[in-house]
Order: structure tokens, then sequence, then C-alpha cells
């Protein structure tokens, strides 16, 4: 889908409209200035380098895996799993910060020995079942006009995959996370991002989904040596089926386009707001804590030692 406005996340008041997506919308919802810093400004942490590359390449490796299991391959488990490491493995090479490919880091839990090891584990556990209909599906559909301003807004979506399970159909996901997955499973419950998941499969296919289902990998080191607190390997993967009714969907789609209503407002009086909050410091501390929490005088300095320009769009898979 083309974009309605030059740049993404970014309203644009010479055609009134928006292109916007999950991570867009959830970010100035946790935070306007840290929209302003990644969305409008583009920033994106230098250090923070090594966490996507590997989410790239355990994300590349998913999509080689599924892609002949729904074709050519026909369900092979052993032999997807060759292309799937293999396309991890180049995706991993590619993208990571040459820092984290020496061997001082050959034992860090984003080396490439860890990402492969995940990778069997998961796939093991859960990419051997439900049929792939489709595979990295990237695209976008007009989701109405913002009740204010009559902003028209468009709605984009990069999703894993569409399958087929016991007879019914569901988007479907992966996500990492550095904590215990069990007590991540709960946020996808109330995620705006698995409904926009499901409205955009939707749209993108011409009929309902029934619900999505979510992967959720730990990224984190097996230990050596196993204790009673230990978990198991196979818990280090976990899967969620998050339902979306009718009537849920269409409140998600009002709450976006108010969402966009704010948002149009800030860039009407150029002024993002800092939340100065919990947003700050949780989850290991915003990507933008070095920032706002040092004197004003002192930002752009850090922002030329710390930061990079690199602009969001989930076309960019």
């Amino acid at each position: 889908m083309e974009l309605h406005s030059p740049s993404f996340g970014i309203y644009s008041p010479e055609t009134n409209s928006i292109d916007v997506d999950n991570l867009c919308l959830e970010t100035f919802r946790t935070c306007e200035a840290k929209y302003w810093r990644q969305i409008v400004q583009g920033l994106v942490p230098i250090e923070d380098a090594a966490a996507l590359a590997f989410g790239k390449a355990l994300h590349a490796g998913r999509a080689a895996y599924r892609l002949p299991f729904k074709t050519y391959l026909h369900g092979d488990a052993e032999a997807c799993l060759g292309v799937g490491l293999k396309a991890l493995e180049a995706e991993w090479n590619a993208a990571m910060p040459p820092e984290m490919k020496t061997d001082v880091m050959a034992n860090d839990r984003r080396s490439l020995t860890n990402a492969k090891h995940l990778f069997e584990g998961y796939a093991k556990k859960y990419l051997q079942h439900g049929e792939p209909l489709a595979v990295e599906i990237v695209d976008g559909s007009f989701l109405g006009e913002s009740p204010e301003y009559g902003t028209k807004v468009y709605y984009h979506y990069a999703q894993d995959e569409l399958c087929l399970f016991d007879g019914k159909k569901y988007t479907r996901e992966v996500k990492t996370t550095s904590y215990p997955p069990e007590t991540q499973l709960l946020q996808f419950q109330t995620s705006a991002a698995i409904t926009g998941y499901i409205w955009g499969a939707s749209q993108h296919f011409g009929e309902p989904i029934y619900a999505s289902i979510v992967d959720l990998i730990w990224v984190h080191l097996e230990p050596k040596k196993a204790t009673g607190k230990t978990k198991p390997f196979s818990d280090y993967f976990k899967m969620d089926i998050v339902h979306r009714s009718t009537d849920q969907i269409e409140m998600w789609r009002r709450n976006t386009l108010v969402t966009v209503d704010d948002m149009v407002r800030s860039h009407k009086r150029n002024y993002y707001r800092l939340d100065q909050g919990k947003a700050c410091v949780m989850f290991n501390k915003c990507a933008y804590y070095d920032i706002h929490s040092a004197v004003p005088g002192s930002w752009d300095s850090i922002i030329q030692q710390g930061y990079k320009v690199k602009r969001w769009s989930p076309y960019d898979r």
C-alpha cells in the first residue's frame, strides 16, 4: 500500500492524512516526547542495535521455515529447520553490530549460538503445528476519519503469518522477551497491536479472522547445570490464543481515531509533552532516558554521541 502522507507516522497538513501502525500509536500514547524522538526525528539508540538484530534474525528464520513448510517441503520439519537456521544465520551476520561478533561475546544471550539454540527449541515446540496460508504480510487499509479534525487515517500492519489451525484461520505472531514468558502473556489479551493484526488480516484477505496466536520466546541462556529453580528449556517458549469480538475491534478503531486527533493537535501546536512518569524507567529505561534525564542544553551532544537516524516503517522488514 502506498503512503498517503509524505513520512510514515507523521501528520500531513497538506492532505490532512496520516499513515500509522501500532508502534507509532503506542509510542505516542506512552509519551509524546518519545514519539517525537523516535518517529518525527527518527532517532534510534546505537546501543540497541544488538536487540533489534537478534529479533530480526529470529523472524527471518521463522519466515524461512514456514514458507517451505507451506509449499515445496510439504511439512518436512527437519528440512524446514535447516532452511530456517540458514536464514537466521545470514540475517544475524548481516544485522548484528561488529562488537557482538567477537570472541568475548560468544556466550552472550544474543550470540549466534544461542539464537540457533532458541530457534531449534521454538521450532520443535510450535512451528510444526498449523498450516501457514501466508507468511510475512505487510499492508495497510483505510481506517476512517478522526472525529475532531477529520484526518484520514491509514492503518498499516506487518504480520508474521496467517495460518489454519483446527479448521479456523488465525493471525500468528512471534515475540521475544527478556523476562520469563509466563509473566508477559497477559499483555496480549488487551493488546492494541493484536487487535490491529486481526483487523488488518480481515481487510487484507476480505474475510473475518477468528483470532490471533501469539508465540513468545524468552531470550535467555540455558544454564549449563540445572537446579531446582531452573526452568526447563521447553518453558522458554509459550503460546497464547487471543480472541477479539466485533465490538472490541470497533472500540479499538474508535480509540485509534481519537489518538490520531491527539497526534494532530500536538503537531499543530508543535509541542510534544514529556511524560516524566513510570514510562521513563520501565523495562530497563526508555530508549531516550539519557536525553531527557539530562539538562536540555546537553541534549544535542548526547544525541550526537549515542543515537543515529533510522526512520521507522513497517515495510522495512
